[in-house]
């Protein structure tokens, strides 16, 4: 089978999309196919036969939407936010899982990302990388809402977002250049190389290049002689070799940020391998295609935390985080028919933290490592069926076992290497089952209802079970007695569409047992139990499993094509996310009733595509944010905020380069991301002004 034969499926599914999701070119546009979503069940589906919520992003919206970093692009999604307010340019790695409907209240946060279904969360922290997706030719972005993406186990009980990359053409050589400038330094430069090498097959090499001495997040009035920008600089490289049936992409990345002091930086590099192939078994019943994938995962993490005097004059390192080495080794295999789809999932999972700590005059005189591992393997099946004509039915179920061992933490004196600490942990495993079960009903041509109720799981990370942290004088302890997280949700909904216009309307309601949070234990100066020592005007804080989260919300998005060359959407959620009062520990009763930290009742996004002339188009993204809490007693509220960001693309010819004009927060609103009992601390960063031009031939 040729290359073109083996990516067919492939392109018909992005271009579908496309077709959906992409401002509406003229109301005379031929007729497309319907589109497509392939994540939530593991199988292709028609959008209007899937019963949960789904974000379709074409490459057009990927590539014309504001906002510098894939993320803030897929921000124009109300379900969709980092754990602070802030995209991946300025937020500290440790703190970029996404969190979708208010369920991920942590940095791990609580959704799965995959990039043509190789999950990208980081092995030991569960957050995202998300630059090392720079130059990456996207055809096309899922966000599933909610747990009923359950056929991808493990780390999907908030939902799923699913990136496809766009395969290179065997018939013809690409190349494209993308070079940008913008305020504080601000410079990028994205190379992508498509070289056939046979009629079947081609290969890809994709170089990215970002650096910026970045802005000052420190709140005005909170900013001392200390205080520096947050720097970042981002190298990636991606190597593909594409044959027929068999994929083999290498990604390395390398990332250096500089988080507002002169000591506190970080530094991340990672390397990613996936080799992919596919085939068919005619000699089985209903003749299914087969699809085997393995990949590694090779990740290193370093950061410097520091405490920084009351008047901002000078920084003392408490916590040296000088190597995180952690590995991913996976596998999955799949059978697909056109309505039934079965597999097999594997991955381990090794990491540990090691790090310098308890400053004495100076030197740390303690160092610490602490990690572990984990093992998965899970079985699914998904399968759609009509009903009737009009009725169609989704089911999905999966097993998995899984399994925590080789937990360790030891603590010795860095002057005499002496063992203060030599804590092993008894392995500990589990099986899960988690099926859902869903349906849509083609009320009208125009009408669609859908109903869908499920379950999953996500087991807390290395991090949160083995390595303790501090920043500034918040000191947070791990806590290997932590159990697995466990969802149970439903949701009913409607979607309506016409020629020119659309509307979905939704509710649901999930229950999560035993969420793991950072849960407040008492205050400085002193021991706290559980904890430890914790300094004056400090937190003491330690992971636990609360209680339960009941989350239950509203969901509106509009759209609208106004005439040929305007098209208006929009996008809001309302969710209340809080702690409820089913049996938690006598130690958490203060936080029932109260939100999670960094989780607003109310988003609400709009935006605007406008082609006033062919070769020219204008976007407009706006993003409000309810208030939230910066901790989970909720006596430190973080105000509501409103920020406006927009492009003005510009083509020079139908084929030619293409330029473009981006500003960032237009309206230069402060956005507070954290803050004390005095009052913010920390923004998001201001107005930003980007050009750049892409060039193809």
């Amino acid at each position: 089978m040729s290359f073109a034969t083996r990516h067919s499926h492939s392109v018909l599914i992005f271009a579908a999309l496309a077709a959906t999701s992409a401002p509406t070119a003229s109301a005379q546009s031929p007729t497309t196919l319907a589109p497509l979503v392939v994540t939530s069940a593991r199988l292709p589906q028609a959008a209007a036969t899937v019963p949960v919520r789904v974000d379709r992003f074409s490459a057009a919206d990927l590539s014309t939407a504001p906002g510098a970093t894939l993320d803030a692009r897929l921000a124009s999604s109300a379900a969709f936010s980092l754990f602070r307010r802030g995209d991946s340019s300025t937020t500290n790695p440790t703190a970029q899982g996404v969190s979708l409907r208010g369920l991920g209240p942590s940095g791990a946060g609580r959704t799965l990302v995959l990039l043509d279904g190789v999950p990208l969360n980081d092995p030991f922290g569960g957050w995202v990388t998300w630059s090392r997706l720079a130059g990456q030719p996207l055809a096309a972005a899922e966000i599933v809402r909610g747990g009923g993406s359950g056929a991808w186990g493990n780390a999907a009980l908030g939902g799923t977002i699913q990136l496809f990359t766009a395969p290179p053409n065997p018939a013809t050589a690409t190349r494209e250049l993308t070079a940008e400038l913008g305020d504080r330094h601000h410079r990028r430069a994205e190379l992508r190389l498509d070289q056939p090498t046979s009629p079947a097959s081609a290969l890809r090499l994709t170089v990215a290049h970002h650096d910026t001495t970045g802005a000052l997040l420190r709140a005005a009035d909170r900013r001392g002689p200390i205080d520096r920008p947050f720097d970042l600089t981002i190298n990636t490289a991606t190597f593909g070799w594409y044959h027929d049936r068999t994929s083999l992409t290498l990604n390395h990345t390398q990332e250096d940020r500089g988080n507002g002091t002169p000591l506190q930086r970080n530094h991340t590099t990672a390397t990613f391998f996936v080799a992919t192939t596919t085939g068919d078994a005619p000699a089985l019943p209903g003749a299914p295609t087969w699809t085997a994938t393995a990949y590694a995962q090779d990740q290193s993490f370093a950061s410097v935390f520091t405490a920084v005097t009351p008047d901002r004059t000078t920084e003392t390192p408490v916590l040296d985080q000088f190597e995180v080495p952690a590995t991913a080794l996976g596998a999955s295999a799949t059978l697909a028919w056109p309505h039934t789809t079965i597999g097999l999932d594997a991955r381990h999972t090794r990491g540990e933290t090691r790090e310098a700590f308890l400053r004495v005059a100076n030197a740390f005189t303690r160092e610490r490592r602490a990690g572990g591992e984990q093992t998965f393997l899970g079985l699914f099946a998904a399968h759609t069926r009509a009903l009737t004509p009009a009725l169609q039915l989704t089911a999905t179920a999966r097993a998995d076992a899984w399994r925590n061992h080789a937990g360790f933490r030891r603590e010795r004196a860095r002057a005499t290497g002496q063992p203060i600490r030599t804590d092993t942990y008894a392995a500990t495993s589990g099986t899960e089952f988690n099926p859902s079960l869903g349906l849509a009903w083609s009320a009208t041509p125009a009408l669609t209802l859908r109903a869908a109720a499920y379950q999953a799981f996500r087991l807390p990370t290395l991090n949160e079970y083995y390595r303790p942290f501090r920043v500034g004088d918040i000191v947070t302890e791990a806590n290997p007695a932590l159990t697995p997280e466990r969802l149970n949700g439903g949701e009913l909904g409607l979607a309506y569409t016409n020629d020119n216009a659309g509307l979905t309307l939704g509710t649901f309601a999930a229950r999560l047992a035993d969420p793991v949070a950072n849960v407040t234990l008492g205050f400085g100066p002193g021991e706290v139990p559980g904890v430890g020592f914790v300094p004056a005007g400090g937190i003491g804080r330690q992971r636990r499993n609360l209680g339960a989260l009941r989350a239950r919300g509203l969901e509106l998005a509009v759209y609208s094509q106004i005439n040929d060359t305007l098209r208006l959407t929009a996008d809001a959620l309302y969710v209340d996310t809080t702690v409820t009062a089913d049996a938690p520990p006598a130690s958490l009763e203060s936080l029932i009733g109260r939100l999670p930290a960094q989780v607003p009742r109310l988003v609400l996004t709009t935006g605007l595509a406008w082609t006033p002339a062919p070769a020219w188009r204008l976007d407009l993204h706006a993003r409000h944010t309810g208030t939230a809490y910066e901790d989970d007693l909720n006596q430190l509220p973080l105000a509501a905020a409103t920020t406006f960001d927009l492009r003005l693309t510009h083509r020079l010819r139908p084929t030619g380069p293409e330029l473009y004009l981006a500003l960032d927060n237009a309206l230069d609103t402060s956005v507070p991301t954290a803050r004390d009992v005095i009052g913010p601390i920390a923004i998001a960063p201001p107005r930003q002004l980007r050009t750049g031009l892409t060039y193809t031939w």
